[in-house]
This record gives structure tokens, C-alpha cells and sequence, in this order.
């Protein structure tokens, strides 16, 4: 009987071993859903994180004659001129240059002023309430750790870095605050030296850098400020594995300019960058009121209102409101914004946002106010921390590399929005294909220890396409591919080849 050659032999058994392979490789069952954490996604980077600076244009503040009080039943009108173009600047409001931590998590801003945090408290555990079951069983974690290392703190350690940082121990023991269900406690205390007159401004803004997704947080984000040198915050943030976070705020600072304006119309000032004008002062009832509503829109200009919405019935007691313009507006949000009665008795009126013209609100009757004052801090900076990763986080969570994998503890929606929302944020991916459709007595909808995998498979049950939906590696977008066509294919065929 002929034998093959051992040449060939070896030959035909390494085909038969790829042939086997690449069966294997074809029909074993795989992950439909892989998302590498830190993998590069087409939307990453959004938003606050990623804003360049916006350069300031030259202060012009409206004057008094260029606004018209008009008054229409149930409202009250102050209506001037403005441009297309300015509206949508100002609106967004200033965009500071940015600056960014090192490994200590230290940010050095020029003059050689520092803030850093201290330490650093985070974990899951959740209040609960009443209206949760007793079998419903829940893990509390927690960790309090060094700012500079992320190193973990024990309570004695924590009592000593407190005295080291601040002089006193405010806090006898480590601990975090309790938010809902599926929220896991972020609480930050940042120390700050060679900083004059620092203030922060706006609220904290989280990124999570493994989804390049903004965090978003219902609760919390508005620092507290501990003279003389800490600020101190805790949110909410749904996040449930060592995700690595960037954390944001924008801080004014710096010698202290000062504006005084007279209560009297037309009265003008300026400062370094900005300038102001006085417009009038009045005493009425109103329910609500609109900043910068548009009356009406040409292709370049636009009529802009602050419309106040009168109380006829006068249930509700009448307030004073000082009107004022400033310019550029975006600057108004580094201001201490002072009204001075006829005493020397200094009023300071919180403004959270600033339009060309503004207005604040005070108790105090019209006669017995003398002038408005401005505190302008003319140095501004946007500190952004990007932390190591997580801890305190639900043991299950340790060791993730499909973000697909992670387990949420407790999740309860109300809506399909809010589902698909969560998945989108969690996973960092894109829904590009209509919503699911569920049953009108599917919400609300509790789910317990599922991973994110298993929710879009939830989801996509109860959508008619649900089992064609695929995950584009490259763009991160959940689609439905679409069907092949000869016709089509063969016109790009042809448009590519020029015939």
C-alpha cells in the first residue's frame, strides 16, 4: 500500500489543524457585547473637558435708551436690540483656560498658586427607605483615601491628615453620604494655597474617562466653601467598577476689582474687562420671570426681553428688583453682586447667571436703596483632577474589562428614556435605531445585580429588531445593518471607479 511522503504528511495535518481552528474559531459562541474600557469613541470628550478658552470681546453694555418698557396685560416687559451672534456667545457663558492635575493630583496655576485634594471618600451605600423589601440584600462599601497617593486611610490616619491639612478634625470617622439606589457617593475635599480671594464657580462636573461619557448628577455639584482655604463637595454619580474620573470646576480669583453704581438711570462704570450701567429700580408682584426671551427674529437681529409675569391677585408679597446691564455678560458669574441701602448696610444677592441685562432681587423698599455694588474677581481658571481609579466599589465590579460586564446593584426605571439612557452612559455607547416598545404596564421597573449585557438584552426583547441589532467596534454605535442591495452596491462601485 502506498504511503505519503512525511513532507506531505505534515502538510495535510497542519491544514487539517487550521481547517479545525478556524471551524472552532467561526462556531463558538462568542460576547455579542464587547466595549473595552478607554477604547476611542467618535463622540468622546464633550463638553465641559474639552471647551477651548473663548476670547472676550470688548465691553459694550446696553444704555438706558436702548430699552423700552412696555407694559401688556399680566406682564411687564424691558425689550431691547441685540445680534444673532452675541446672543449665542454669551449665552454659554466664559470658557476659562484650563488646567490640569499631576500625578498628585496637584493643579498649578500661574503665579504659582496650587489647589489639590486632600483626601478623597467613596462608596455604594444606599438609602434604602421603607418602601424596599426586607430580602432585598445590599453590600455597603466604603473607602476614604490620601489625595496625593489614593492610598487608603485607616480612622486614625484620617484624623491626623485633617489635622495636618486644617488644624482641627472635623470628621471623627470616615464617612460618605447616602444617596438613592444605583448612586454610588463621590465626597471630594480640595485645599488650596496662594490663592486670593479664590471662589468657585458653576458646579462640579464629572467625565468618566474609561466611556469618555459626561456623568450626570441629579443632586449636589455646588462646592462648599470651608474658610479659610477648602472647598468641599459630595455628588451622586452612577458608576459601579474602578472607573478612572475626571472632575472639573471653573474658580475665580485674584485681587478684588471694584464697581459702585449710584441707583439712579444712566449711571455707568467700568472695570479692567467689564463695564455696567444702571437701568431702574421697581417694586412689584410677579409669579415668574424670563431672562433674554425672544420677542422677535430677523436673519441678523433679534428682539430680547426680561419678561416678568405679574401676581393680578397679588397673593404673593411684592419685591424690589434692580435692573442692570452688563457687558460682556459671560463675566457676570465672577462677580459679588452688592446692593447698599441708604445705611451702609451691604445686601450680597446670590446672580447664578448673567445676560446683558439682569436684574436681582431684594426685600428691601426702592427708597431705602442707595447703590449697586460689583466685586470682580479678574482672574478665572477651569481645574480639572483625573483620578485614579475607584475604590469602595461592589466587590463583583473588582476586575472589569467588558464594560458590558458590570453589574449594577439596584436599578429602578420609569420609563424606557431612562433604561436606554443608562445604558448608553454606562457602556459608552450610541443608540442609532428608533426606541424599544414596551408594555404599558412594564414600567416602573426594578431590576437586582444585572449586568449592563443583560439590561440591553432587555431591552432589545421588546424592540421589533431587537435580534439584528449589532455593536460597531469602531463608532461605538448600537445599529441595525442595513440589507444588502446589488442596485446600491453596484453604484458605488461605479462611482468609485468613475464609470
Amino acid at each position: 500500500m502506498p504511503t505519503l511522503a512525511p513532507t506531505k504528511r505534515r502538510l495535510l495535518l497542519l491544514l487539517g489543524s487550521l481547517a479545525v481552528f478556524a471551524f472552532a474559531y467561526t462556531f463558538a459562541p462568542k460576547k455579542r457585547w464587547v466595549s473595552q474600557m478607554g477604547a476611542p469613541r467618535h463622540f468622546a470628550e464633550i463638553g465641559f473637558f474639552t471647551d477651548a478658552e473663548t476670547p472676550l470681546p470688548p465691553p459694550q453694555a446696553l444704555r438706558s435708551s436702548e430699552i423700552t418698557k412696555k407694559e401688556e396685560p399680566g406682564k411687564l416687559l424691558y425689550t431691547w436690540q441685540d445680534t444673532r451672534e452675541r446672543w449665542s456667545r454669551y449665552i454659554q457663558g466664559r470658557i476659562p483656560p484650563r488646567f490640569t492635575d499631576d500625578e498628585a493630583q496637584v493643579v498649578t496655576l500661574p503665579g504659582g498658586g496650587q489647589i489639590r485634594i486632600a483626601w478623597a471618600s467613596m462608596g455604594y451605600h444606599p438609602s434604602l427607605g421603607d418602601e424596599f423589601p426586607s430580602k432585598e440584600t445590599f453590600t455597603p462599601t466604603m473607602a476614604t483615601v490620601r489625595g496625593d497617593t489614593w492610598e487608603p486611610l485607616d480612622e486614625e490616619s484620617f484624623r491626623a491628615l485633617q489635622l495636618q491639612e486644617r488644624g482641627q478634625a472635623y470628621w471623627t470617622t470616615s464617612r460618605i453620604s447616602r444617596w438613592e439606589p444605583g448612586e454610588f457617593s463621590l465626597d471630594l475635599t480640595f485645599i488650596h494655597d496662594g490663592i486670593s480671594n479664590l471662589t468657585p464657580v458653576g458646579r462640579l462636573e464629572v467625565m468618566n474617562l474609561d466611556t469618555m461619557t459626561q456623568v450626570e448628577s441629579m443632586a449636589g455639584g455646588i462646592l462648599n466653601v470651608m474658610p479659610p482655604n477648602t472647598l468641599y463637595e459630595a455628588i451622586p454619580v452612577e458608576v459601579f467598577y474602578p472607573a478612572r474620573l475626571a472632575v472639573g470646576f471653573d474658580i475665580g480669583y485674584g485681587p478684588i476689582e471694584e464697581m459702585r453704581l449710584p441707583l439712579s438711570p444712566g449711571k455707568r462704570g467700568s472695570l479692567s474687562a467689564l463695564e455696567a450701567e444702571f437701568i431702574s429700580v421697581q417694586r412689584i408682584a410677579w409669579k415668574s420671570a424670563q431672562n433674554s426671551a425672544t420677542i422677535k427674529r430677523t436673519k441678523n437681529r433679534e428682539e430680547r426681553a426680561v419678561i416678568f409675569t405679574l401676581d393680578e391677585q397679588v397673593k404673593r408679597t411684592p419685591r424690589t428688583d434692580v435692573l442692570f446691564s452688563i457687558s460682556p455678560p459671560e463675566l457676570g458669574r465672577f462677580c459679588d453682586f452688592v446692593l447698599v441701602d441708604r445705611h451702609g448696610k451691604e445686601e450680597k444677592v446670590t446672580q447664578r447667571q448673567s445676560y446683558r441685562l439682569s436684574y436681582l432681587t431684594t426685600k428691601t423698599l426702592p427708597e431705602d436703596l442707595s447703590e449697586l455694588v460689583l466685586r470682580y474677581r479678574p482672574n478665572h481658571a477651569r481645574v480639572v483632577f483625573e483620578l485614579p481609579p475607584l475604590r469602595g466599589v461592589p466587590p463583583v465590579n473588582q476586575d472589569i474589562e467588558n464594560v458590558f460586564d458590570v453589574v449594577i446593584p439596584h436599578l429602578e426605571v420609569h420609563h424606557s428614556h431612562e433604561l436606554k439612557w443608562t445604558i448608553s452612559q454606562q457602556a459608552g455607547v450610541r443608540f442609532a435605531f428608533r426606541d424599544a416598545e414596551f408594555p404599558t404596564d412594564y414600567f416602573p421597573h426594578r431590576f437586582e445585580n444585572q449586568s449592563l449585557g443583560e439590561l440591553l438584552d432587555e431591552y432589545l426583547a421588546h424592540h421589533p429588531q431587537g435580534s439584528r441589532v449589532r455593536l460597531n467596534s469602531k463608532t461605538h454605535l448600537l445599529e441595525i445593518p442595513k440589507p444588502f442591495s446589488f442596485e446600491k452596491t453596484w453604484k458605488a462601485v461605479r462611482k468609485r471607479l468613475g464609470i
